[in-house]
């Protein structure tokens, strides 16, 4: 892992923030540093840790946690950074008539998806292909696209994170990637690093920002799991198979144009 292993940003407080910046594509390019992060938790962001933020150009936090782990554990940031709420799991999004009013109105109020018949794998990788295929994770992720999308100003870079930094982050760099034009095998690469990360930490301290009793069992059993190359690849095959395509992802499923998909490149590669 050569190309990913020194990606860590040094942010007091913080658990596996990562930069994106400087993965190379498949066809020669590289992802701009200080202009996307992936992190776990950043409730123990410390003083000197929010300076660190600012100062590395942190101007936008996306927040893929449940209401309840937002509320128990809630983001340490500088004053001016914005911040949304931005939860990828339906199960716990909080208030759920409001939520799924939001999606139906994203997919011109249809609640069907088009997974219904779809085989998952087994394990975690069939976990995350229910995941990337549902509806409401979706429309979480098409937000955190047109966040990168407003974000044009050189130097200010955005954040989008869970508790671990493995999941829900995982999957949204996944898909950052692709559509970067990253080639799979350092997509998985990337993905992989939060086991080597996590893995320097002590279990207490492991505990304390992944375990909250207060969210779904469920969330704290995909948490604490290791991740699996199988489960990165379970979500291409998942979309290849539902989809058709990428191409028919981005525009259906995350309403991304491809008008969009070339303004992220041309904005977040050199």
């Amino acid at each position: 892992m050569t190309e990913l292993t020194n990606r860590v940003v040094p942010v007091a407080g913080s658990v596996n923030l990562r930069e994106l910046g400087g993965i190379p594509t498949a066809d020669g390019h590289r992802i701009v540093p200080k202009q996307i992060l992936r992190s776990g938790s950043l409730s123990g962001v410390t003083e000197q840790g929010k300076a660190q933020l600012w100062d590395y150009g942190v101007r936008v936090v996306i927040d893929f946690r449940s209401k309840s782990e937002t509320i128990m554990a809630p983001d340490q940031l500088p004053g001016r950074v914005h911040y949304y709420h931005d939860p990828v799991y339906a199960m716990t999004a909080g208030d759920q008539d409001s939520a799924w009013q939001r999606v139906k109105n994203f997919f011109n109020h249809s609640e069907r998806s088009r997974a219904a018949d779809f085989d998952y794998a087994p394990g975690l990788a069939g976990l995350y292909q229910q995941i990337i295929l549902d509806p409401f994770s979706q429309h979480a992720y098409s937000f955190m696209f047109q966040q990168m999308l407003a974000n044009t100003t050189p130097g200010h870079s955005v954040i989008f994170h869970c508790a671990a930094g493995k999941d829900r982050t995982g999957m949204g760099a996944g898909l950052i990637e692709k559509a970067l034009g990253v080639s799979d095998e350092l997509i998985t690469q990337d993905y992989l690093l939060t086991n080597l990360v996590l893995g320097g930490m002590s279990d207490a301290a492991i505990a304390k920002y992944l375990q909250d009793p207060h969210v779904d069992e469920r969330i704290n059993k995909m948490n604490l799991m290791m991740g699996e190359s199988d489960a990165m690849l379970g979500i291409f095959q998942a979309i290849d198979t539902v989809y058709g395509s990428f191409a028919a992802f981005w525009r259906d499923a995350l309403r991304l144009s491809d008008q969009d998909l070339a303004d992220l490149k041309h904005h977040y590669l050199e």
